[in-house]
């Protein structure tokens, strides 16, 4: 069976702003939202969580099922400078409390 590609995902409204702000900052991302949507899509929609949006990229850029081809070189670079932008608000974000351990 040959592999068949989905269409591609509109961008959703949280992913064009999150892309508007990235480039704003001097970060844009115009391959990413372009060539991959879906991707930009699943970035935008754990953004609130940054510490989730950068593991999310963490496992984008990692071939764990093997045989990927990887992202194009433009697009990796997107992606490692979306993750930039993650931990660089992490710095600045108050810690969450830690919780209580049970000590059943």
């Amino acid at each position: 069976m040959p592999f068949e590609r989905r269409p591609p995902q509109p961008l959703t409204i949280a992913s064009h702003q999150l892309a508007i702000d990235l480039a704003r900052s001097g970060d844009p991302v115009p391959g990413l939202a372009r060539r991959y949507p879906h991707v930009l899509n699943q970035i935008s929609a754990v953004w609130a969580d940054l510490p989730v949006a950068a593991e999310l990229i963490d496992d984008l850029l990692v071939d764990r099922r093997g045989g990927r081809r990887g992202f194009p070189s433009e697009v990796l670079a997107e992606l490692l400078t979306v993750r930039r932008v993650a931990v660089k608000r992490m710095v600045g974000q108050p810690r969450k409390p830690a919780r209580p351990q049970r000590t059943d």
